[in-house]
């Protein structure tokens, strides 16, 4: 019999990639790993993410149901993605998980009609499109946020009046207008240390802080930041979107960042938000009318707590769970 496989099948964002690379790390450590293949789409953040991994991955021009009905790119990509997945499942025992995004149905389908068993991972707190229409052929549901651990150092010092900002993995234009603006009202301007990563150009953003008076020496501004777990913990306060990634990573190490929902997620990333701050204890910030004014108010209370002079990296691992849930599925498989 073929070796086993674990397909995972996901992407459009970091977030719906992250998941199934944690997952993906903890099979690699333990005896007898299966073998791993991911189904990604073919966006700019999934070519960086999987062309910095050393998984076996096949990429297809994929999109959202109404752009796959009306594009014979995308339609070719869809039916490329089923195709595949089947074939790699076919004739031995594989565990499909879905990972999330659009990008996660033909792969899930395809592994399914290959005799796949399903697995999906939902991390917010609002079903995704993806995982309701999946559902049917699900044989067991996740309800959980496998956040990748290697490399992270159990204790990171905390730098005292510095700020991040997180846009998710592609950056938000609007965070990117609303926080200079909000940081160019708040007392102590000048002793900030910025780090922001942007969805528009760098250097506009740059320019945004240095005008409301923070030294231009004293802001960095890029468009993808690859640790941002640990960029998380060694900040003071944290501004950041509510996809379950970033809050699992900032529960992760204790941090308590302030959170502005992407106002065009189907309501998720609002529940999610609601859901965190009623554990974590932190602001929620809707977007909307006087969004600047309304962000400078809650990062100077942010600002004014005093930070612990060094954060903790929590023992706590979903993904060594679901990988464990996920070897003896195979097992089972293979009889």
């Amino acid at each position: 019999m073929r070796r086993t496989l674990v397909l995972f099948c996901g992407g459009g964002s970091g977030g719906h990639l992250t998941p199934g690379l944690a997952v993906a790390d903890a099979l690699s450590a333990g005896d007898d790993p299966p073998e791993i293949l991911f189904l990604v789409g073919d966006r700019p953040v999934e070519r960086r993410m999987m062309e910095a991994e050393s998984y076996l991955h096949q990429s297809f021009p994929l999109a959202p149901v109404r752009r796959t009905l009306t594009s014979i790119a995308a339609a070719r990509g869809f039916a490329g993605a089923v195709r595949s997945a089947r074939r790699a499942a076919k004739g031995r025992p594989t565990v499909a998980v879905g990972t999330g995004g659009y990008v996660s149905v033909p792969g899930v389908l395809g592994a399914k009609m290959g005799g796949a068993v399903v697995f999906l991972i939902e991390p917010n707190a609002v079903d995704g499109r993806a995982k309701r229409a999946l559902s049917p052929w699900a044989d067991r549901v996740f309800r959980a946020t496998p956040n990748r651990k290697r490399g992270l150092p159990a204790e990171v010092r905390v730098e005292p009046r510095s700020l991040l900002v997180l846009g998710g993995s592609s950056g938000s234009a609007s965070l990117d207008a609303a926080v200079p603006a909000a940081v160019a009202g708040l007392s102590g301007v000048g002793s900030l240390r910025i780090r922001h990563q942007c969805g528009g150009d760098p250097e506009a953003v740059r320019s945004a802080y240095v005008a409301a008076g923070v030294p231009a020496e004293q802001v960095e501004v890029a468009s993808f930041f690859p640790n941002a777990a640990v960029r998380l913990a060694e900040s003071a306060a944290a501004i950041t979107r509510a996809g379950a990634l970033t809050l699992a990573e900032a529960a992760g190490y204790g941090v308590r960042p302030i959170l502005v929902p992407y106002p065009h997620a189907a309501g998720h990333q609002l529940a999610n938000a609601r859901r965190h701050a009623a554990v974590q204890g932190c602001a929620v910030v809707e977007e909307g009318p006087n969004l600047p004014e309304r962000l400078r108010a809650a990062l100077a209370e942010s600002l004014a707590e005093a930070p612990p002079a060094v954060r903790r990296l929590t023992p706590i691992d979903p993904a060594a769970n679901v990988a464990e849930l996920i070897r003896a599925e195979l097992r089972r498989l293979r009889g």
